[in-house]
C-alpha cells in the first residue's frame, strides 16, 4: 500500500509537468535550436523520472514479498517462456532476435512473482542495450543440483573495473548508455533492476554474476538450487 501511495503522489505532478511541456512544444518556435534542445531535455528528463518512480514502486512490492517470501515449486523454463511472450512487440519494433534454449522440468523452490521480476529485469536490460538487428540469448539449464538462467546480449558490456558494482543499489553504468530519446530505456536503468535481481536470487539461496562476452556484449548468469536438491 505504501508503494502504491508513494508512486501515486509522484505520478500526478509528473503528469501535470508533462502536459505543460507538450503545450510549450506546440506553441514555441521549433526553428530555434535552443528551444528544440530544451524541449528534448525536458522530455528525456520526464522519461527518466517516470522510470525512477516505477522502479521505486516495484522496489516497494519486492520488499513486501521478502517479508514473507512464498516458496513453491516453479518450472523456471516455463516461467521464462511466459515472460518472453510479453516482449514480442518490443522485439519486433527493434528488429531483434530472441534465441531461447529452455530446459524442461527445471524446477526451483521460490516465489513465482519474485522470479518474474528477476527475468523481466534481465530481459529489459539485455534488450535496451542490444543494437538494432542484434540477438539476445536466453537459456535455462539443469546442472546437477542447480538450475542456471543465462541472459546474453550483444551490447557494449560493462567497464571491467566496475563489473562488481553493477548489482549494487542505484548503480547503473555501461560503456555506452542507451539512446536518451528512448523512454523505455530510461525507465529500465534506474540502478535498481540488477540490484533487485541479486536480492531476489539470493533470497532463495542462489547466486548471480555478470561477465563481458567476446567480442562484445554482457552475459548475466543466475543459479538457484534445484527443487529437492
Amino acid at each position: 500500500q505504501a508503494a502504491e501511495d508513494n508512486a501515486h503522489s509522484f505520478k500526478a505532478p509528473l503528469a501535470t509537468i508533462e502536459a505543460a511541456a507538450d503545450t510549450l512544444k506546440r506553441h514555441l518556435p521549433q526553428t530555434d535550436p535552443r528551444v528544440a534542445r530544451t524541449i528534448e531535455l525536458m522530455r528525456v528528463s520526464m522519461g527518466r523520472l517516470k522510470g525512477l518512480v516505477s522502479a521505486v514502486e516495484q522496489y516497494g512490492y519486492v520488499t513486501a514479498d521478502l517479508i514473507d517470501a512464498p516458496r513453491t515449486s516453479v518450472d523456471l523454463g516455463l516461467l521464462v517462456e511466459d515472460v518472453l511472450s510479453r516482449y514480442q512487440d518490443i522485439v519486433a519494433e527493434r528488429g531483434l532476435r530472441i534465441n531461447r534454449h529452455l530446459a524442461s522440468h527445471a524446477f526451483v523452490r521460490a516465489g513465482k512473482g519474485m522470479l518474474e521480476i528477476v527475468v523481466e529485469n534481465l530481459i529489459d536490460n539485455a534488450i535496451s542495450f542490444s543494437p538494432a538487428q542484434g540477438a539476445v540469448d536466453v537459456s535455462v539449464s539443469v546442472l546437477d543440483t542447480v538450475i542456471q538462467l543465462c541472459v546474453d546480449d550483444e551490447g557494449p558490456g560493462v567497464d571491467p573495473a566496475k563489473s562488481d558494482r553493477i548489482f549494487e543499489r542505484y548503480f547503473s553504468s555501461r560503456m555506452c548508455q542507451p539512446k536518451e530519446s528512448d523512454a523505455h530505456d530510461a525507465a529500465s536503468h534506474s540502478g535498481l533492476g540488477l540490484w533487485m535481481v541479486r536480492r531476489n536470487i539470493e533470497a532463495f539461496g542462489g547466486a548471480v554474476f555478470a561477465i563481458n562476452r567476446c567480442p562484445n556484449g554482457l552475459s548475466v548468469r543466475a543459479t538457484l538450487p534445484a527443487a529437492g536438491a
